[in-house]
């Protein structure tokens, strides 16, 4: 129990420490944490938009194929991809989109981004003139701490059979570039179930101490003999084991 402070005394004050300021984000669409694969978000989004393009047009389902066309799935994946960066970096799209300097206290300035013609925050860098893909010299620009990008990590861990970090992180950003991705990547790979088991060492017994005819020095064949004999060999037909007798003796 506290016991009451007389009139007049008072108490002590402390100040609550380093300030720190905190980027405010704006809450994504939950739908994101309800999937564990990043394939069967992108598919169901892509069922969706088409069932809106449906209703909208009001075209009948002849027009359209059963099966998913890499451009449904495309657009699909830029459109989570879209929430995601508006999400966390909205302020960087809207100085980008005026034609604004970024500030140097934003975690995108040495990335030097910019906004391709989809609308997406790419990556820039000096490799504009090399052979690779567009995907490759410019990946899209994902927060580490978001589901979407959990959910990548896990679908690139996976198409590389289980590899290893920096296996892993190469794969993902022929596409993506995850900020600190070196450690999102470590962290997933960590935590994989499967990969923990691999990584796990089996029990081994120690080794029993010689017996002492082993160590101890003898004379030869004392502990030990030949047998010039050989051993009796069955022979096939009859008298078989009758001559192998007489040929020993």
């Amino acid at each position: 129990m506290i016991p009451d402070l007389p009139e007049g005394v008072e108490q002590e004050e402390r100040s609550t420490g380093a300030v720190f300021n905190v980027r405010r984000v704006a809450e994504l669409w939950d739908v994101v944490q309800r999937f564990s694969s990043f394939r069967r978000l992108i598919r169901v989004t892509a069922r969706v938009i088409r069932a809106v393009a449906l209703f909208r047009r009001r075209a009948g389902r002849e027009d359209f194929p059963m099966e998913l066309s890499p451009q449904e799935l495309e657009v699909a994946k830029k459109f989570w991809i879209g929430r995601v960066q508006g999400a966390y970096f909205p302020a960087e799209i809207r100085q980008l989109t005026d034609r604004e300097a970024i500030p140097k206290s934003s975690p995108l300035f040495r990335l030097r981004p910019f906004l391709g013609d989809d609308g997406l925050l790419r990556l820039g860098g000096r490799l504009e003139l090399s052979p690779l893909e567009y995907s490759a010299k410019h990946p899209l620009i994902l927060p580490r701490s978001s589901e979407l990008t959990l959910l990548l990590i896990a679908d690139f861990h996976e198409r590389t059979l289980h590899g290893g970090v920096q296996l892993t992180l190469s794969s993902l950003r022929q596409d993506y570039w995850v900020i600190g991705g070196r450690h999102p990547v470590r962290s997933f790979i960590l935590k994989c179930v499967k990969c923990a088991r691999v990584r796990g060492q089996l029990a081994s017994q120690a080794m029993g101490q010689l017996p002492s005819l082993r160590v101890a020095p003898a004379r030869p064949f004392l502990h030990s003999g030949v047998d010039y004999a050989g051993p009796f060999i069955r022979g096939h037909g009859r008298g078989g084991l009758q001559s192998n007798i007489r040929l020993i003796l």
